[in-house]
């Protein structure tokens, strides 16, 4: 009994060296890029073995460009992180970050009353909405531009809704403070006109194609005497 207790013993401990000692299988991950996406392949590893995750952040659009891959499905590369003493404690990590720029356009509208709305005042301090719709994308051979001017996790219509929305009602609110609250129709067409003008190529810049940007539906005053008031003005004249 006793050798059949030793025997046993020792099978289970030599069982248990042999599995301390194998290293778990590194199963296979692919990333699949769509026909409407652009890829780069970020390393996060430098060559000492430490993370270089944090460094993308401040590299140039030429190192970008220098990253971005042309094939539809590959493989992604792991490295073993030891955590224990034995060969098994550990985990596989990614070696590359993989980054997909989509290259769909997205059209959309800034509506009255809502987060995005164009919110515009006259010299008066009139406050007023003007409803707007665009048409806008990234190319193909901007997206390494893009990457570096906003970050890899903020989607294009994040920057539409945001960075775009407010460069807009910057400019425009520039233009109409200089103006009576009875002027603002006539003029209105001019002042989107040459903000949009000012505006393709500034967002082109920074790797973002304005295909259309244009205003739809009138205007809405905050204020709806100042709207009959207006009404009553054009009639009379």
């Amino acid at each position: 009994m006793k050798k059949f207790t030793f025997l046993f013993a020792l099978i289970m401990f030599m069982c248990f060296g042999l599995v301390s000692c194998w290293r778990p299988y590194d199963r296979p991950t692919f990333s699949e890029v769509e026909s409407n996406e652009t890829a780069f392949l970020i390393p996060l590893f430098s060559d000492n073995g430490t993370t270089t995750e944090d460094q993308v952040k401040v590299d140039s659009e030429k190192y970008y460009q220098e990253h971005m891959v042309q094939d539809k499905l590959f493989e992604i590369p792991h490295k073993w992180i030891k955590t224990g003493r034995f060969t098994r404690s550990g985990h596989y990590v990614d070696t590359v970050k993989v980054i997909k720029v989509s290259r769909t356009p997205i059209s959309g509208t800034w509506e009255p009353n809502s987060s995005t709305s164009i919110k515009l005042e006259t010299k008066e301090s009139t406050g007023f909405q003007i409803p707007m719709a665009y048409n806008i994308k990234i190319t193909a051979e901007d997206c390494a531009k893009y990457l570096y001017n906003y970050s890899p996790n903020k989607k294009l219509q994040e920057v539409i809704d945001t960075n775009i929305n407010k460069w807009i009602v910057g400019k425009m609110n520039e233009r109409f403070h200089a103006l009576s609250y009875t002027d603002v129709a006539d003029n209105k067409d001019r002042i989107i006109n040459e903000v949009v003008e000012l505006a393709m190529p500034y967002f082109k810049e920074r790797g973002i194609t304005i295909e259309s940007l244009t205003a739809y539906d009138g205007i809405y005053w905050d204020d709806q005497d100042i709207e009959k008031s207006i009404s009553d003005l054009v009639n009379s004249q």
